[in-house]
């Protein structure tokens, strides 16, 4: 992964109004702020710039996330299941976007093998195929042919 620490990029640490300028800005900069600076945050491998970039390589290693056709299976204001496919390969998608664990039946044709995601820790699913997801988590899993 490339190095992102040149003088070109903003939100320095210690860089007088985070390296966005040189200028006193028109409001107050919260030095809580500091903590999300892009220096700081490479420092940190679980911070949200790692997270992100860890996320998007293992999407960029997903032909069937690229290209794929979708199909939303379930979705609510809290819950979205959808199911990704391209070629022979089969992805079901699992999201909960809420602060609160979920349960979610899956109905699929056959077994999902869970695919590992950075920095997701959802358990595979029971037989009968339920899914018991923490807040905020996302479970992957690609369907096998019987």
């Amino acid at each position: 992964m490339a190095n992102h620490t040149s003088s070109k990029h903003p939100w320095k640490e210690n860089a007088p109004f985070f390296g966005f300028s040189t200028q006193s800005p028109w409001l107050p900069i919260d030095d809580e702020h500091n903590a999300f600076s892009i220096d700081a945050q490479q420092q940190d491998p679980h911070s949200t710039l790692n997270f992100t970039r860890e996320m998007l390589a293992w999407r960029q290693q997903q032909t069937v996330l690229r290209e794929g056709s979708c199909r939303i299976l379930a979705f609510n204001e809290a819950l979205m299941v959808f199911e990704r496919h391209h070629a022979s390969q089969t992805l079901v998608i699992a999201i909960n976007g809420s602060n609160q664990e979920a349960t979610i039946r899956l109905n699929v044709p056959s077994p999902a093998q869970r695919l590992p995601l950075p920095h997701m820790h959802v358990s595979a699913p029971t037989e009968n195929d339920v899914l018991h997801p923490s807040p905020w988590q996302v479970w992957v899993g690609e369907l096998h042919s019987n």
